[in-house]
């Protein structure tokens, strides 16, 4: 990925790949030189490294129900 190695050179600490239409989720975090997988802990949560106290629940992204709820997600965050 021409995108991923661009954000390694540059240093960014933290790099997550989401894609929609496979219901899949990449977190990486820069170690040194270059990307390590991080995966979403047992309960199905990321926690990120790079924004302080931000986490985000996978089930979110991809709900049994259907569709995202977006109000669900920011309530459980704190922010609504």
């Amino acid at each position: 990925m021409v995108k991923k190695a661009v954000y390694e050179h540059a240093g960014v600490s933290e790099y997550w790949v989401i894609h929609p239409d496979r219901f899949l989720t990449e977190f990486y975090r820069l170690t040194g030189l270059s990307y390590q997988l991080v995966l979403a802990d047992d309960g199905g949560i990321y926690r990120s490294e790079a924004v302080s106290g931000f986490w985000l629940r996978l089930a979110w992204l991809w709900p049994a129900e259907g569709e995202p709820d977006p109000v669900a997600a920011l309530r459980a965050l704190g922010m609504f």
